[in-house]
């Protein structure tokens, strides 16, 4: 399902992460909350962007290291966090380079992703682009940055 990123008001709004240096939109309605970097524990068997597994008020958390799931070198820095997300049901860690602020895009021009993404699998977590003034932020839809045989996966692994 895809979020309409045009709809006014705070359903419209976005967290805006950084990584690699390009700025990326997360639905607000995703996001719990905004951690600094703590301990993960390592979880045997899991897919190489999992970076395992924290302790968050008594519940396990995955933790997704998403440039490794973009199949980019992680990169540890002072400026990470930890965003607290619901994808679908459910509730896991996505460590990002930084978080930068929150963006309302009621009246704003949201274009839908280029044609030519529709090519790539990788591309499928990715809704369109938004332009304000000089930023270009890129549209990210949580619900897709799993497919479907990882979803099932990270099922199992945390219960």
């Amino acid at each position: 399902m895809t979020f309409d990123y045009t709809k006014i008001g705070s359903a419209g709004d976005i967290v805006v992460i950084e990584m690699l240096g390009e700025e990326l939109g997360i639905a607000v309605k995703h996001v719990r909350e905004v951690l600094m970097p703590q301990q993960i524990h390592t979880l045997p068997g899991a897919p190489d962007f999992i970076e395992g597994v924290i302790n968050l008020r008594g519940k396990s958390i995955i933790i997704m290291d998403m440039r490794k799931r973009f199949k980019v070198a992680a990169n540890k820095s002072f400026h990470n966090r930890i965003l607290i997300c619901q994808i679908k049901h459910y509730i896991i860690g996505l460590i990002v380079d930084a978080v930068k602020d929150v963006v309302d895009l009621a009246n704003k021009s949201v274009d839908p992703k280029p044609d030519l993404l529709n090519n790539f699998s990788e591309s499928d977590c990715i809704d369109g682009v938004v332009r304000i003034g000089k930023r270009v932020i890129i549209l990210l839809n949580l619900d897709t940055v799993l497919n479907k045989d990882e979803a099932n996966l990270l099922s199992g692994m945390v219960k």
